[in-house]
């Protein structure tokens, strides 16, 4: 595995990740949404922006489709993962949203990686 994968993967995400959180908190301490909503509503806008960007510059499949079903597979491993984890941290850790919507992040993000790169079948050039 090269850094270059990893490297142009963990750019996007930050961005889109970024993106997720403050929406996330948004939604959630300004327009009061239930914590586990407004993190689900963060997770599929960046999950729209991580395959639109993802399959442009990291993960260039020849099947759009295979690309999809990837993708949608390893959002729900994603999603069910950072959902404990924030349901967790937050409710038995008694951690504020911000930090367990932080750390709801940081698994997913390698799992989600792996999972994508051996579905897709990415190899080093």
């Amino acid at each position: 595995m090269t850094f270059k994968f990893i490297g142009k993967y963990t750019i996007i995400s930050f961005i889109v990740g970024s993106i997720d959180f403050f929406l996330a908190y948004f939604l959630y301490q300004v327009l009061g949404l239930h914590y586990m909503l407004a993190s689900n509503i963060g997770i599929a806008v960046g999950f729209l922006l991580q395959f639109m960007a993802g399959m442009k510059y990291v993960f260039k499949s020849n099947s759009y489709t295979k690309s999809f079903v990837v993708y949608i597979v390893s959002l729900f491993l994603g999603v069910a993962v950072s959902n404990l984890i924030l349901w967790f941290s937050f409710n038995f850790m008694k951690m504020s949203f911000l930090i367990s919507k932080f750390l709801s992040m940081v698994l997913p993000f390698f799992i989600v990686y792996f999972m994508r790169r051996v579905m897709l079948e990415v190899h080093d050039s």
